[in-house]
This record gives C-alpha cells, structure tokens and sequence, in this order.
C-alpha cells in the first residue's frame, strides 16, 4: 500500500480541529473570539508578578522603616506605654529620665518632637535616672486653628429649694470655647430687656440691673431707682443669682442713681418761673412728649427714665409751658444720658444668662453680647462632653465645668474685655479638659523657643479676656526651667479628691478614726 504523507495544511487543520474542541469544552463556544490559552497565560503572568512583588516591596520597607530601638530619637515610648523618657545628663552622667507628660519632655530637650516607640527591652541598655518634668503639664499639646475667638461663661440657676440642711449648689457655671461650641438655646437680650441680678453669696443687700451688655448697681436703700425703674417689692426679693465669674466679666457701668445737679431748688436763671432741676414736659409734633430739665445754663432734652429719677427725688413736673419758651432757652448737655436706659426696662428672669466675647483675627474691635435663655446651650447628645472643673484649694473663682470640642487645646493670648482693647499680655494653653496653663519665657524673657519646643505656635495665638481666661481651672507654668526638674518624690496634691466608683463598685470608705 502506498504511504500517505501528512501535508501542512492537513496538520494545521488538525490542531484547528483539536482547539476547536478544547474551546466548546472549557467556554461552551466554538466561535473562537479569543483563544483561552492566551488569557489563561495573561492570568498566570500576572499572579506570578504579584506574588514576586509582595516580598520585594516588604524588603523595601524594612530597610527604610524605623528599628524598635531608640536610635536618634530624643524622647521614647516604650510599646507597653511607659514614658515618654528623654536622654538628659542632669549632673551624673547621660541618661533616661522619665518624664512627667509630654510637654516637660518636650521642654526638656528643646524641640517639638513626636516620641519614638520602642521595645521594652531597649530601655535595657541605657542607665536610668529620676524622673523629671512638671508635675501636671499636658500631655496633649494639638491645638484648634480656628480664625475667629468666642469665649462665653454661663450660669444656669434652678428653683429648687434647698429641703435639707446639706447645702445644694443651686447655681452653676458653664464656660464655652469656639464658635461651634454653643446652640441656640441661648440669644441676645434685647436692648429694651434687663434682668435684675444679685452677687450670689452676697448679703450688703446691692443689686444690679443687667441691660445693653453692662450691668449697673442699684442701692438697698435707694426706693426712687426702683420705682422709676418700675420695680416691685416681689421682683427686687425675686431677683436672680449671679456668679462672681459672670458679675466680673460683663463691664461695671455708673450706678443707676438720680443724676446731680448743681444749684438743684433754686430759681433757674434763664426759665425764673421755675427751679433747677425741674422737668419740663412739652409735646412733639407727632404728639409724643418731651422730657426737658431745667438747669443752669439752659435746658437739657432727657430720657424718660431720667425725668422719672428726678421727679421721684423731689423735682417739680412743668407741664403748663409751651414749646417756643422752652425752644428760646439755650440747650445744654451737663447730665450724661449713656449711664441710663431710655426708659423703665422690661425686666426678665431667664435661668440661664451668659455673657460672650467675640473676635476675628482681623477684626479691631471684639464684639460683646449678653444672651440669655431656659436651658444651657448644649445640645443633649454632647451633655457629656462638658467636663467639670475641680475645685481648688485655697479656692479660686472659676467655673464648675467647661465645654469645647475634644481633642484639641487652645493656644491663647490674655487680653482685656473691653471691646477697643489691643492689649497683648501673657501666652496661655488652654487644654480640652478646661484647665489652663501659662507659658513662660525663656532665660532671655523671650518666648519663641518655648513655644516652638512645645509646638503649639504653628499659627497666631487667638486672644481671650482675662475676664474669662481666669475662670479655667489653674494648672502649671509650662517653661524649660519649670521642667528641668528632677523629682526625688511627687509632692501632695491638695486639690485631689475620690473619683466616683463605677456602678457596681463600693465607694472607698474613710479610715477608721478620721
């Protein structure tokens, strides 16, 4: 039989034939759009580059990531959360001090530097050395960067009666920081509203009337300023308390008291018909009436509040002269009418009163506002942010608890209230917890080192009025010579007190014959 030999296009249609069927077996297509082994290759070049490149990168990164060893760093951690420490030779040789908070560590080495986290074992192969620092400095130095300043204190006072003999804090103050701190549970007073105020603790029998952002005083004895102000003898027992906190900040205007008036009696020069100091009543055009005081050297237009003081002082009320007289008499200006409102106030008795102080980093002048409202301005899901403030012995005025947004401190510049004032005083940091801290200079009375040591100084320090700076809790001076301290052992702490027990958990009992 003859040999039959295979030609090229036989075996090319062979193997056409044979991937013909490998394709209807794996994909159920005999169409060949696209060859699987192309792809399955594709597939496979890939993962073996994958599977190549996950080793190469971590051998990149291990030769760039830092060793758990102390290596340069000035101030560690150790991975349990011992620390931080700082290599210090304070006299007896380099060594590792442990230091009280992050901020003495800071101090101490000069610069704002993150702690390194190391092993444990590392501590090993330095020599230790007593700890160092300022006792109750912070530990965490993040500041806001905020543009505008808003500071306000708040007292909210309850009517509840005190049924026992233990005293019951039936007033308490609130201190807030930044713009998104406060909610509108509390707003302006309107200028045609004041509130009837009496220094909580008090008992000379004074009584203030807050109106227009001050407040002014009103004597025990002095009947006729309650009475032009309109105020009943249940208003005056029912008037509001106030904290020494809030009485301090909102400014002191002159006591609202009948004004003087020279030669007050005797027959006014320039109108003989009638005496000085009486008030002359004449109507407008429109048919609203005039208050008008006969003095000295003329007349003077008054408020109706002021006409009201002198009439119930003794004055005469002249209602019988028309307006062309009183128009030929000079005009004078002797009684200055800013000191007193316009007229008897609308007096209000809101539970809580809060006096604020605003202003932007360009602005020239602070913006001061008195608001008032039934319920502090915080909103229910963020009550437990608010965190009190420890009273101090000896004791301080400050608040019973502050509230801002945690996380963050505040680097801050004394300042005074007043809304003119370009006065630049001392630096502060203010921590989330509301205490306060100065900053101290360094041995050259400078502050640029100390603040960039601490890193708090990467923006301008936002200004605060003393008014309200003194109402945080105090805490240390942060400076370099504060936290070049050794301490052999940490002194008492007079202000400490039991932390209330979890639930569950007996609180501790006194020992036996305290």
């Amino acid at each position: 039989m003859a040999r039959r030999t295979t030609t090229p296009v036989q075996l090319s249609g062979y193997r056409w034939l044979i991937r013909r069927i490998e394709t209807a077996i794996t994909r159920g297509d005999i169409w060949e759009t696209k060859q699987p082994q192309s792809a399955q290759t594709l597939f496979f070049a890939i993962g073996l580059f994958i599977a190549c490149l996950i080793p190469a990168a971590g051998f990149v990164k291990s030769m760039f990531v830092q060793r758990a060893d102390r290596g340069n760093a000035e101030i560690i951690m150790t991975k349990a959360g011992g620390g931080p420490y700082v290599m210090f030779d304070d006299g007896s040789g380099p060594g590792l001090h442990k230091t009280t908070n992050l901020a003495s560590a800071r101090l101490i080495v000069g610069k704002a530097e993150a702690p390194k986290i190391v092993k444990d074992e590392s501590l090993a192969k330095d020599p230790r050395r007593p700890d160092m620092g300022i006792p109750d400095g912070p530990d965490n130095l993040s500041t806001r960067s905020d543009d505008t300043a808003f500071w306000a204190v708040c007292d909210r006072h309850t009517d509840e009666s005190q049924l026992s003999l233990t005293k019951t804090d039936v007033l308490s103050t609130t201190l807030f920081a930044g713009t998104d701190s406060m909610t509108n549970a509390v707003t302006a007073m309107p200028s045609t509203d004041a509130i009837l105020v009496k220094l909580d603790g008090s008992t000379d029998g004074v009584q203030w009337v807050v109106y227009k952002g001050k407040r002014a005083s009103v004597g025990p004895q002095d009947g006729a300023t309650r009475a032009a102000l309109g105020l009943s003898p249940a208003q005056v027992r029912e008037a509001i308390p106030i904290s020494a906190g809030l009485f301090n900040a909102i400014p002191a205007a002159p006591a609202l008291t009948t004004p003087y008036i020279a030669d007050r009696g005797r027959v006014n020069p320039a109108l003989p018909d009638v005496l000085t100091g009486d008030v002359i009543i004449t109507a407008s055009a429109d048919a609203t009436r005039q208050y008008w005081v006969a003095l000295t050297g003329g007349v003077q237009q008054v408020s109706e509040l002021v006409a009201q003081l002198l009439l119930y002082t003794g004055s005469k009320e002249i209602t019988t002269m028309d307006r062309a007289t009183v128009a030929a008499v000079p005009l004078v200006s002797d009684i200055d009418l800013s000191r007193y409102p316009d007229r008897a106030p609308n007096f209000r008795q809101p539970h809580v009163l809060c006096w604020s102080w605003t202003k932007g980093v360009r602005d020239m002048t602070a913006a001061t506002t008195v608001l008032t409202g039934e319920s502090l301005p915080i909103s229910p899901e963020n009550q437990h942010i608010a965190t009190p403030i420890p009273a101090t012995k000896p004791p301080e005025t400050t608040a019973q608890s502050s509230y801002m947004r945690p996380g963050q401190g505040w680097y801050v510049r004394v300042t005074e209230a007043s809304p003119q004032s370009h006065a630049q005083q001392g630096f502060m940091f203010i921590e989330d917890t509301g205490k306060r801290y100065y900053i101290g200079p360094d041995e050259q009375n400078k502050y640029d080192k100390v603040l960039a040591a601490l890193g708090i100084a990467d923006h301008p320090p936002l200004p605060i009025p003393w008014q309200i700076a003194k109402l945080y809790g105090p805490g240390s001076t942060l400076s370099t010579q504060a936290a070049l301290v050794v301490h052999g052992r940490m002194g008492e702490d007079l202000n400490q007190k039991a932390a209330h027990p979890p639930d569950g958990v007996p609180a501790p009992q006194a020992p036996e014959g305290n």
